[in-house]
Protein backbone atom coordinates (compact mmCIF):
# COMPACT_ATOMS: atom_id res chain seq x y z
CA UNK A 1 0.00 0.00 0.00
CA UNK A 2 2.84 2.35 0.89
CA UNK A 3 4.41 1.56 -2.53
CA UNK A 4 1.25 2.59 -4.38
CA UNK A 5 0.86 5.73 -2.31
CA UNK A 6 4.45 6.85 -2.98
CA UNK A 7 4.26 6.06 -6.70
CA UNK A 8 0.70 7.13 -7.48
CA UNK A 9 1.82 10.20 -9.44
CA UNK A 10 4.15 8.07 -11.55
CA UNK A 11 1.43 5.47 -12.15
CA UNK A 12 -1.10 8.15 -13.13
CA UNK A 13 1.44 9.74 -15.50
CA UNK A 14 2.14 6.41 -17.18
CA UNK A 15 -1.58 5.66 -17.54
CA UNK A 16 -2.19 9.12 -19.00
CA UNK A 17 0.60 8.74 -21.58
CA UNK A 18 -0.53 5.23 -22.61
CA UNK A 19 -4.17 6.32 -22.85
CA UNK A 20 -3.35 9.48 -24.78
CA UNK A 21 -1.15 7.55 -27.22
CA UNK A 22 -3.71 4.78 -27.73
CA UNK A 23 -6.63 7.10 -28.42
CA UNK A 24 -4.67 9.48 -30.63
CA UNK A 25 -3.27 6.76 -32.88
CA UNK A 26 -6.76 6.54 -34.36
CA UNK A 27 -6.75 10.24 -35.24
CA UNK A 28 -3.41 10.26 -37.08
CA UNK A 29 -4.08 10.91 -40.74
CA UNK A 30 -1.90 11.21 -43.78
CA UNK A 31 -0.71 14.69 -44.60
CA UNK A 32 -1.58 16.06 -48.04
CA UNK A 33 1.67 17.17 -49.68
CA UNK A 34 1.50 19.21 -52.91
CA UNK A 35 4.30 19.57 -55.48
CA UNK A 36 5.35 23.10 -56.46
CA UNK A 37 8.61 22.27 -58.27
CA UNK A 38 10.14 25.63 -57.41
CA UNK A 39 13.71 24.33 -57.01
CA UNK A 40 14.24 21.39 -59.39
CA UNK A 41 12.72 18.12 -60.66
CA UNK A 42 14.03 16.21 -57.62
CA UNK A 43 11.23 14.59 -55.60
CA UNK A 44 13.23 14.42 -52.36
CA UNK A 45 14.07 18.15 -52.28
CA UNK A 46 11.94 19.68 -49.50
CA UNK A 47 11.76 23.09 -51.22
CA UNK A 48 9.93 21.52 -54.18
CA UNK A 49 6.87 20.95 -51.99
CA UNK A 50 4.30 23.40 -50.61
CA UNK A 51 5.14 23.81 -46.94
CA UNK A 52 8.81 22.90 -47.49
CA UNK A 53 8.59 19.20 -46.65
CA UNK A 54 8.82 16.30 -49.12
CA UNK A 55 6.23 13.55 -48.68
CA UNK A 56 6.98 10.55 -46.50
CA UNK A 57 5.47 7.10 -46.32
CA UNK A 58 1.73 7.31 -45.69
CA UNK A 59 1.21 10.83 -47.09
CA UNK A 60 -1.26 11.81 -49.81
CA UNK A 61 0.69 13.26 -52.74
CA UNK A 62 -0.79 15.82 -55.15
CA UNK A 63 0.88 16.89 -58.41
CA UNK A 64 -1.44 19.34 -60.12
CA UNK A 65 0.19 21.90 -62.39
CA UNK A 66 1.28 25.39 -61.35
CA UNK A 67 4.91 24.36 -61.05
CA UNK A 68 8.19 25.38 -62.67
CA UNK A 69 9.56 21.82 -62.96
CA UNK A 70 7.74 18.49 -63.23
CA UNK A 71 8.77 15.93 -60.59
CA UNK A 72 10.94 12.86 -61.06
CA UNK A 73 10.50 10.19 -58.38
CA UNK A 74 13.88 8.45 -58.13
CA UNK A 75 13.38 4.86 -56.96
CA UNK A 76 16.94 3.65 -57.57
CA UNK A 77 17.37 3.42 -53.78
CA UNK A 78 14.20 1.33 -53.35
CA UNK A 79 10.41 1.46 -53.56
CA UNK A 80 8.41 4.39 -52.17
CA UNK A 81 5.07 3.99 -50.39
CA UNK A 82 2.43 6.70 -50.06
CA UNK A 83 -1.20 6.60 -49.04
CA UNK A 84 -2.34 8.03 -52.37
CA UNK A 85 -0.93 9.80 -55.41
CA UNK A 86 -2.92 12.13 -57.67
CA UNK A 87 -1.49 13.54 -60.91
CA UNK A 88 -3.24 16.18 -63.03
CA UNK A 89 -6.69 16.34 -61.50
CA UNK A 90 -7.38 19.81 -62.95
CA UNK A 91 -4.13 21.16 -64.49
CA UNK A 92 -1.52 19.75 -66.87
CA UNK A 93 0.87 17.64 -64.82
CA UNK A 94 3.56 15.02 -65.42
CA UNK A 95 5.10 12.52 -62.99
CA UNK A 96 8.25 10.73 -64.17
CA UNK A 97 9.39 7.61 -62.35
CA UNK A 98 13.05 6.63 -62.45
CA UNK A 99 13.93 3.15 -61.22
CA UNK A 100 16.61 0.62 -61.98
CA UNK A 101 14.62 -2.63 -61.81
CA UNK A 102 11.02 -3.79 -61.85
CA UNK A 103 11.30 -4.59 -58.13
CA UNK A 104 11.63 -0.89 -57.29
CA UNK A 105 8.17 0.61 -57.59
CA UNK A 106 5.75 3.28 -56.52
CA UNK A 107 3.31 1.82 -53.97
CA UNK A 108 0.04 3.39 -52.86
CA UNK A 109 -1.92 1.90 -49.98
CA UNK A 110 -5.05 3.67 -51.25
CA UNK A 111 -5.74 5.16 -54.70
CA UNK A 112 -3.47 6.08 -57.58
CA UNK A 113 -5.14 8.69 -59.80
CA UNK A 114 -4.09 10.10 -63.14
CA UNK A 115 -6.65 12.81 -63.82
CA UNK A 116 -7.72 14.00 -67.27
CA UNK A 117 -4.79 16.47 -67.32
CA UNK A 118 -2.20 14.06 -65.94
CA UNK A 119 0.58 11.94 -67.41
CA UNK A 120 2.72 9.35 -65.67
CA UNK A 121 5.82 8.10 -67.44
CA UNK A 122 9.28 6.67 -66.77
CA UNK A 123 12.81 7.69 -67.63
CA UNK A 124 13.80 6.66 -71.16
CA UNK A 125 15.93 3.53 -71.57
CA UNK A 126 19.08 3.30 -73.63
CA UNK A 127 20.76 0.10 -74.85
CA UNK A 128 19.54 -1.86 -71.85
CA UNK A 129 16.19 -1.73 -70.10
CA UNK A 130 16.77 -0.15 -66.71
CA UNK A 131 13.55 1.78 -66.25
CA UNK A 132 9.93 0.58 -66.15
CA UNK A 133 6.61 1.97 -65.00
CA UNK A 134 5.78 -0.23 -62.00
CA UNK A 135 2.99 0.93 -59.69
CA UNK A 136 1.45 -1.25 -56.97
CA UNK A 137 -1.98 0.13 -56.05
CA UNK A 138 -3.70 -0.92 -52.81
CA UNK A 139 -6.97 0.88 -53.60
CA UNK A 140 -8.30 1.93 -56.99
CA UNK A 141 -6.29 2.90 -60.07
CA UNK A 142 -8.30 5.78 -61.53
CA UNK A 143 -6.89 6.70 -64.94
CA UNK A 144 -8.52 9.27 -67.20
CA UNK A 145 -5.18 10.78 -68.27
CA UNK A 146 -2.16 9.02 -69.75
CA UNK A 147 0.46 6.42 -68.89
CA UNK A 148 3.06 7.41 -71.48
CA UNK A 149 5.78 4.89 -72.35
CA UNK A 150 6.00 5.92 -76.00
CA UNK A 151 9.66 6.11 -77.06
CA UNK A 152 10.83 5.04 -73.59
CA UNK A 153 12.03 1.56 -74.59
CA UNK A 154 15.40 0.52 -75.91
CA UNK A 155 17.50 2.60 -78.28
CA UNK A 156 17.13 1.77 -81.96
CA UNK A 157 18.73 -1.59 -82.73
CA UNK A 158 18.93 -2.55 -79.04
CA UNK A 159 16.88 -4.87 -76.85
CA UNK A 160 15.03 -8.12 -77.49
CA UNK A 161 13.84 -8.89 -81.01
CA UNK A 162 16.38 -6.71 -82.82
CA UNK A 163 18.80 -8.07 -85.35
CA UNK A 164 19.57 -11.65 -86.24
CA UNK A 165 17.36 -14.15 -87.99
CA UNK A 166 14.27 -15.70 -86.48
CA UNK A 167 14.93 -19.07 -84.93
CA UNK A 168 18.62 -18.51 -84.29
Amino acid sequence: MKYLKNNSKLLLSILFIVGFTFFNIQSIKAATITWDGSESVTWATDDNWVGGTAPVSGDDVVINGSYASAPTLDLTGGSATFNSVTVGSSADSILTISNSTTTKKLITTANFTIGANGTTTHTANGGVQTHSLVIDVGGDALITGYMDVNGKGHSSGQGPGTGGTQGQ
